[in-house]
């Protein structure tokens, strides 16, 4: 009797899949898991399950074609198989819970040459015989094309933000890696560098212009934006020839010293500190826009207030064993 329900429910689901095509075929495994999963537990009380999936939805993208469409959904769903395939996602040890997600349904429009999306392990926890949240209380996050996030771009001249970008390191499956109080790990199908450097000269010319505009425009105490001014205009013909085109930095605060925004550095910037503007061409080394150009996978370092230690480990757990290099092959074929 048990043989021929399991036989029936397998036979159901190759049909399923059969119909449907290789985009629903999770979905049919997914539905022949939770089949069994009644069967094997009529009569007996089940833990709630503990490892939520949410299919990919696939809609329009206004930029793509209907077959470019297909192409980069099916691709976020081979990553989310790939993902989902992870002992220590799909199969959570109470009171640990996870839950696999996109944040759109892919119907965004093509920016910057190429469609972005992003998907979400969560992380929750869950007292046995009790439903998971449906809250993450922790996550990882994976953005496809979408590099925005590796970008501090805190440092404003006037309509101009210069940006740093954190210091990275190699790691497996051609990924880098930096850990501060975000941990990232970025792949590029482009060789070009994150930032377009700013100079050390153009750093200070761009200040000089800002408080120059500024005093004409009475939006800084006269004397002291007359003071800097000054001092900027000291320091740019002080400059030696040989350091105006160096990658002018973040000034970092030195003890006894005044802090100056202005200030463009005295030589070769430390790690992640080097300044300069996005760079708009990492995003378009490839003729397709259903194409994936970069992968940025990132998590909050350390555990944060509201975090239960359980979710906090398992994500740790998770990061610590994820297959870059598996991802790397699904992705980026």
């Amino acid at each position: 009797m048990r043989r021929d329900i399991e036989r029936r429910l397998w036979s159901g689901a190759r049909r399923s899949a059969q119909v449907a095509g290789p985009m629903r075929r999770l979905g049919a495994t997914l539905a022949l898991a939770a089949g069994l999963a009644l069967f094997q537990g009529a009569g007996a009380a089940q833990d709630p399950p503990r490892f939520r999936f949410d299919p990919i939805k696939s809609h329009p993208i206004r930029g793509l074609s209907e077959a470019e469409t297909r192409e980069f959904t099916a691709r976020i769903t081979k990553m989310h198989e790939f993902l989902g395939s992870h002992p220590d996602v799909n199969a959570p040890r109470p009171p640990e819970c996870t839950y696999i997600y996109t944040n759109t349904e892919l119907n965004s429009n093509v920016v910057a040459g190429a469609v972005a999306a992003s998907s979400v392990i969560g992380f929750m926890t869950s007292a046995p015989g009790r439903p998971c949240p449906k809250v993450d209380n922790t996550s990882i996050v994976f953005r496809i094309n979408d590099v925005n996030k590796i970008y501090n771009c805190s440092m404003e001249v006037g309509s101009d933000r210069y940006c740093t970008v954190p210091d990275l390191r190699p790691a497996p499956g051609g990924f880098l890696q930096a850990r501060n109080r975000t941990t990232f790990f970025l792949l590029l199908r482009s060789r070009e560098p994150l930032l377009v450097p700013v100079s050390k000269e153009g750093y200070l010319r761009a200040w000089e212009q800002e408080y120059g505009r500024k005093l004409a425009a009475k939006e800084v105490e006269e004397d002291y934006g007359r003071r800097q001014l000054e001092r900027i205009r000291a320091a740019l013909s002080s400059l030696p020839a040989e350091k105006r085109g160096m990658q002018a930095c973040w000034p970092l605060p030195e003890a006894g010293k005044e802090w100056l925004q202005w200030d463009p550095g005295p030589g070769e910037c430390a790690p992640g500190t080097g300044l300069g503007k996005p760079n708009p061409n990492i995003v378009r080394s490839t003729p397709s826009p259903a194409d994936i150009e970069s992968v940025l996978v990132s998590t909050v370092t350390g555990r944060t207030v509201g975090v239960s230690v359980e979710a906090h480990e398992h994500k740790e757990r998770v990061l610590r064993n994820l297959d870059f290099e598996g991802l790397a092959r699904v992705l980026m074929k």
